[in-house]
Formats: C-alpha cells, structure tokens, sequence
C-alpha cells in the first residue's frame, strides 16, 4: 500500500522458503543478516503437519489446532487480594516441552530442522497418541510457540543492533495470527520507537502482488532507453526460480 515506510528497514522474510533477517538501507539496497541454516519455518510447519497427520498447506493447519488448545487452570489463585481474580495455570495434560533452536546463540541466523525432529521424536514415545486430538493441539502450539519465540527473539535482537526505524513482516507465514500479533507487541514493548509494518491478510497467501510491486519500483528507476529494452525483451525473459537476493 502507500504506507510511508521509513528507511533503514529490517525486513523478518518468513515463508515456505525462506527464513531471513533482511537490513534494506533503500529499495534494491539489501544485507542478509541471518538465515535459517536448514529447513525455512514454513517447511518445518509443513513437515510437522505430515507427522502429525493432520494436512496440507502445514501452517494454517497447525495455527487452527494450536488456536484450540487451552491451558488448564487451577482453583488456587496466584494472590491472596480479594480483586485479583487470575488463577495459577497448571501443567499441560501431557507436558509437551520442544526447544527453542539456536535462541541463546550469538548472530541472527536460524534453523527448524531440529525443532522438527524433536516434534517427531515426541510423537515416537507413544504414537497412539496421534489420535487423540488434545495431544495434537497441544503439541501444534508447543510447536508453533517454539518457532514463534525463536522468530521473535533474534528479530529484536537485530533491530537492537542495527537500530531500524521500520520493521516488515513479510512472506506465506506472515499470515500466522500469533506470529503478527506477538511480535508487534515485542516491538511496542521493548522497541516502541521502531515502526511496524505487516502485509494485510489477503496478500499473505500469494507472492504475486509483492514482485508486481518490486518490478514497478525497478520500472521506474530504469532510464528511458533501459525501459524499452525492457517492454521489448520482456517475453524473452528466462525465469531462474532459485536466484539469490543480493
């Protein structure tokens, strides 16, 4: 959209994908910051979703079930004031703990792949359980908060470092709802300076919109002789799906 969007930008590229920590000093300025070292978020979303047999595309599959689980809550309140009506969360029925993968490590690089073994090795301890569906909810949300956490943890990190004055969520998981929501409370609390700015709902799903909109912004940055060349050649163009920011 028109959104004024203020340079220097870190850009949180989250997808099927990529997993990536972009610093845009201008439109076509980019520095990868950090990566995902193995499996993208969206893939390990996907790959959790075949173990756990519940679907395809992984992510909303996994978000809805997540978005179902309920912590139980105890009878004993978490203070003896009379107005303090919160009650002590208990344990979860069946103590999912999965790790968060490369959060105390220095750097803003990433990786899933373990996350994702560890989801597995979960379900190998009793795979009967993958027909009960309170085990599957709980384990989506463990699962998705552990990719969340971790998302999050090196976005603000980097963003401490480098000091933007805009952070972008971008790519297919930028649809997650907690992903949204969580890190624009991150920022608001610990960074309340930086903008944060995320695609609307309906643009997360298809990329086409997003290189539509890089293609005008290269269009218009070419010469007169460059754009020629370019509405000539343009059908002779050959697509490298693999090619590599810079």
């Amino acid at each position: 959209n028109s959104l004024n969007i203020k340079f220097p930008i870190l850009c949180l590229v989250v997808s099927g994908g990529h997993t990536q920590l972009v610093l845009m000093k201008d439109h076509f300025k980019y520095e990868i910051i950090g990566q995902t070292l193995d499996d993208a978020v969206g893939e390990a979303f996907d790959k959790v979703a075949r173990i756990l047999q519940i679907g395809y595309p992984g992510g909303p599959a996994v978000a809805q079930h997540a978005a179902n689980f309920q912590f139980p809550i105890s009878n004993e309140k978490i203070s003896n004031d009379k107005n303090d009506t919160r009650y002590k969360i208990q344990d979860t029925k069946y103590n999912v703990k999965l790790p968060r993968p490369m959060i105390k490590k220095p750097g803003f690089n990433f990786s899933f792949s373990g996350l994702k073994t560890a989801v597995l090795y979960e379900t190998k301890k009793n795979p009967k359980l993958l027909k009960d569906k309170e085990y599957i909810k709980e384990i989506c949300h463990e699962f998705q908060q552990a990719s969340i956490d971790v998302l999050i943890s090196k976005t603000i990190k980097a963003a401490q470092k480098f000091e933007p004055k805009t952070i972008l969520l971008a790519g297919g998981v930028s649809a997650n709802k907690e992903l949204r929501e969580q890190l624009g409370k991150a920022i608001e609390e610990k960074l309340p300076s930086i903008t944060y700015h995320l695609p609307s709902l309906e643009l997360t799903g298809d990329n086409a919109a997003m290189i539509a909109a890089a293609a005008a912004l290269r269009f218009e940055r070419m010469s007169e002789t460059q754009k020629k060349k370019a509405l000539c050649g343009w059908k002779k163009l050959q697509p490298e799906a693999n090619l590599k920011l810079k």
